[in-house]
């Protein structure tokens, strides 16, 4: 077996590299030192630093009097993405000893860092047949020679714990099985910081805990300095928390975030801008489509910023032309292109889109290509609702339009479809084909963390995911405003034509209304 120490040197710091880094790993007591391989990757920006690095390092081992068995040591060009958070550095290393050593064991140390002298020796006393990772206690030191004690336990080795914050495993006390760290790909390369903990997140999700060991007593330091380093960089900081939240939000509670998003504005001043996301599906509806987008871009007075997400269908008219011109100009809308064929899988991608790639939507609405929203206040009415009430689910009304008129009636919710007996009347009603009695489906905002999906139905999928919301009533907080109006809503769609013309139409509706009996 070999074991291997990586360092990645960068940002003009060869000083503390071979003052403090590289010797405190050649330093190292009570292990074989022709067992342990070194590999130090350079990604500095000063292409000198190389020849520098080194130089030093054969002063270094003839300065400490070093036989050429006694750590081996590399030096490496970053081949992969460089000076980018040290990710495409470390993987250099993690990729190179995969090759050469794919049964050992990989100890990561950052270049101003030192390994105390127990440290490789505590590790490797650890490691038991199972054994996928040690990691051991480090302690922050800070400039005024201050210190921190990071009390890292084995019950905080959770991938929740590292979504929130990081309870201790950073790059210098990370002493991985080779095989199990490249089987997660090594470090994602995409992120300018978050990087440890994007790690230990995908590797406490594909490693058993048990055959983790959290050695607790103090073998790395970690020196807390004020020069220029990753989490200094605040802007970039706030770049790679954004990312980090848009790769990872989904996968964790909503309570998890605020933890999260807490900690971020304590330690990064990180206040992100939220979003309400409104979903359009779209396929051929270049009649309709511009009066559709800009009643969204002419929305006022909203504190959050407004995305409006359009899935096209393989529409063959002029629609994407369209959309092409006003994206263009407005970065807000975002074209999406799907292949899906059906209007209630286009509404649950788009869903679904907007929950993974949008951390901080507070809202997913909806508006059909062929609707247009109310009033240009109608979007920070809901947002004033949303912070009043803090509704999980928003249902409000319409104006409905049939051949390009406005028709008087107000297609109002009642808060008495919260009353079981007074929904089913409604089902029953609009079984009989009595318009007044549609449920106002098109009208519903949800917060991201309500995961109910449009179902796969011919007609009426809209009113199907209506009643679903209400069916879970006890666990979610539904929200009827009886006077608040979202959109102008057509009756002259596509869908809803053809399936006027098939029994899609009525059928679906007894479906409806049979289910929730059965359901209620």
């Amino acid at each position: 077996m070999k074991y291997s120490v990586i360092i990645a040197a960068s940002q003009n710091r060869t000083d503390w590299l071979i003052i403090r880094s590289l010797t405190s790993v050649y330093k190292q007591l009570g292990i074989d030192k022709s067992e342990w391989c070194v590999f130090v990757i350079d990604d500095n920006e000063n292409k000198s630093e190389f020849s520098e690095i080194k130089k030093r390092i054969e002063l270094l081992r003839r300065e400490l009097r070093l036989d050429e068995t006694d750590f081996p040591t590399t030096v490496l060009k970053n081949t992969r993405t460089r000076f980018m958070s040290g990710t495409g550095a470390w993987n250099t290393g993690i990729f190179e000893v995969y090759r050469q050593f794919p049964q050992g064991f990989i100890s990561i140390l950052d270049d101003d860092d030192e390994y105390l002298p127990n440290h490789l020796s505590d590790c490797v006393t650890a490691i038991s047949e199972n054994t996928v990772a040690v990691f051991q206690l480090l302690i922050w030191q800070n400039d005024d020679t201050s210190t921190m004690n990071v009390d890292l336990t084995k019950d905080k080795l959770t991938a929740e714990n590292f979504f929130i914050g990081n309870p201790g495993v950073q790059g210098s006390n990370m002493f991985f099985k080779t095989q199990n760290l490249f089987d997660i790909g090594g470090f994602d390369e995409t992120l300018p910081n978050t990087t440890d903990r994007d790690l230990m997140i995908r590797f406490l999700w594909k490693n058993d805990i048990n055959n983790i060991v959290v050695i607790e007593n103090i073998g790395v330091t970690h020196y807390n300095h004020k020069r220029e380093k990753v989490n200094n960089d605040i802007p970039r900081k706030k770049q790679g928390l954004d990312l980090f939240y848009k790769k990872y939000k989904a996968h964790f509670s909503e309570e998890a975030y605020q933890k999260s998003l807490a900690r971020a504005r304590a330690f990064f001043n990180y206040n992100p801008m939220e979003q309400i996301v409104i979903c359009m599906p779209l396929k051929n509806a270049e009649r309709t489509l511009k009066n559709a987008v800009f009643s969204v871009l002419q929305q006022t007075n909203t504190k959050r910023e407004i995305v409006l997400l359009i899935g096209n269908d393989n529409s063959t008219d002029n629609s994407v032309t369209i959309l092409n011109e006003i994206a263009s100009q407005n970065p807000n809308v975002v074209l999406l292109n799907v292949n899906l064929e059906n209007a209630y899988m286009n509404r649950n991608y788009l869903n679904e889109y907007a929950r993974t790639n949008y951390p901080n939507c507070v809202l997913i609405g909806r508006l059909d290509a062929d609707d247009v929203i109310y009033t240009e206040n109608t979007i920070s009415e809901i947002e004033k609702s949303f912070d009043d009430n803090n509704f999980d689910v928003l249902i409000c009304g319409n104006k409905q339009v049939k051949n390009g008129i406005v028709l008087e009636w107000e297609n109002k919710p009642s808060k008495k479809l919260l009353q079981d007996d007074f929904l089913l009347n409604q089902l029953f009603e609009m079984t009989q084909g009595n318009p007044k009695a549609e449920l106002p489906s098109c009208n519903t905002f949800i917060k991201p963390t309500v995961i109910i999906e449009y179902p796969d139905k011919a007609s009426a999928e809209d009113h199907w995911f209506t009643v679903l919301l209400l069916l879970q009533k006890d666990k979610l907080n539904i929200l009827i405003d009886e006077n608040l109006l979202y959109c102008f809503y057509s009756l002259d769609g596509f869908a809803t034509h053809s399936n006027k013309k098939t029994n899609n139409y009525v059928l679906s509706r007894n479906e409806l209304y049979k289910f929730y009996q059965e359901n209620k």
